[in-house]
């Protein structure tokens, strides 16, 4: 099977190193391989998106030059299958708030993060992930387009 990759996106390298960690560690052995990009640039993880699929991205929120909930909006629109979590130390709720809306971020965790939580975030990404592309498939296959007529007219009420 090919492997699905996450990208961990911070400005903090001792960050990306511990979350790179955890996830290495509770993937090892998984029936579904796990591959792990880092990038601590938030514009080069923009850069990264636009040439890699990915099935999950877990961003932090405040980084220098671009914020967290810019390059999951970007995501968004790039990749609407990809899941989106967000991650920060921040207690701006009103700021949160509205950027998480912006990115229709699935889930969002606090740093320091619980290890549990962390991995549960990211088996429901990908659980997303594979949700939403196994649909698409099957829509791509049928040939369906929503709002289009078949051609063909609903049977007469009797």
């Amino acid at each position: 099977m090919t492997p699905l990759r996450v990208l961990l996106v911070d400005d903090e390298p001792h960050i990306l190193q511990a979350l790179h960690r955890q996830i290495r560690h509770h993937f090892r052995d998984a029936s579904i391989p796990v591959e792990v990009d880092l990038e601590s640039d938030p514009v080069a993880a923009v850069q990264r998106i636009q040439t890699q699929a990915y099935a999950v991205v877990v961003s932090d929120y405040r980084m220098p030059g671009l914020n967290g909930a810019d390059v999951l909006a970007e995501l968004r629109c790039l990749q609407p299958h990809c899941a989106r979590i967000m991650l920060s130390g921040q207690v701006d709720r009103d700021g949160l708030a509205a950027a998480i809306n912006a990115a229709q971020v699935q889930r969002f965790l606090m740093k320091p993060w619980n290890d549990a939580e962390l991995i549960l975030a990211l088996e429901a990404g990908l659980a997303h992930y594979l949700g939403e592309t196994a649909q698409a498939e099957a829509l791509a296959r049928a040939d369906f387009h929503p709002g289009e007529t078949s051609g063909s007219e609903p049977p007469a009420a009797a």
